[in-house]
């Protein structure tokens, strides 16, 4: 009897609900935990544990360029698996940072980083593919003919979340730091912000207001 009772639907809906929210707290515990691990730091100290795998990444690097070795660096008793995600996350850390950080959960570990990272990949260059086709096949059409399927290989972007995706699929397709196009879009926006409007300029931190009435300037205080 004892048995059949902690097997009652209201038992296994509020045990599966505990679950669930012990699995979502580790998580978020664990996000935390590996983007501390990827910070950039010069210097792996044991007593302020931040960096784990820029550093060994760069050791890894380091090995494979021939610098080092595992025996002299250390490194003999790390798993080689591990050594090869520090590796790829260092030399690739732009991009894996740019995505980790436009993850809506975020990533625990490197592992399902890389593997997240290279499909997204593996999608762009399959997209491109596709595109190429269809463009191949627009240039025998003629006419209206043409013109839809064009279209239709390149859709209108009508949201913010589209033109994102956009960027990002260039991006991966490119090569291109996702970071940098990021640095650029927010130099882009300062710019446009500090643009004055027609009629007034900035002198020395103040805006001189040009009067179209009187044609004098008064400069605020």
């Amino acid at each position: 009897m004892a048995n059949s009772k902690s097997t009652q639907p209201n038992s296994l809906a509020t045990e599966g609900r505990n679950i669930a929210s012990f699995l979502r707290k580790r998580h978020q515990t664990e996000c935390g935990t590996f983007n501390a691990d990827i910070e950039n730091v010069t210097v792996f100290d044991p007593k302020k544990p931040l960096g784990v795998w820029t550093r060994l990444g760069f050791m890894a690097h380091q090995i494979a360029i021939g610098n080092t070795d595992k025996n002299t660096c250390g490194l003999r008793s790390v798993d080689r698996r591990r050594l090869a995600e520090a590796k790829w996350f260092f030399e690739n850390r732009a991009e894996a940072l740019a995505f980790n950080k436009a993850s809506k959960k975020g990533f625990s570990n490197l592992s399902a980083l890389q593997k997240a990272v290279n499909a997204s990949k593996k999608q762009a260059e399959k997209a491109e593919t596709t595109e190429g086709e269809q463009s191949d096949v627009g240039q025998t059409t003629e006419g209206t003919s043409s013109e839809a399927k064009s279209s239709k290989a390149k859709p209108q972007l009508s949201t913010p979340k589209e033109v994102v995706e956009a960027i990002k699929v260039t991006c991966n397709r490119s090569n291109i730091s996702l970071s940098e196009v990021l640095e650029l879009l927010m130099d882009e926006i300062t710019s446009t912000a500090k643009e004055t409007t027609k009629g007034s300029f900035e002198v020395i931190g103040k805006t001189i207001i040009t009067d179209s009435k009187t044609g004098t300037d008064d400069v605020p205080f």
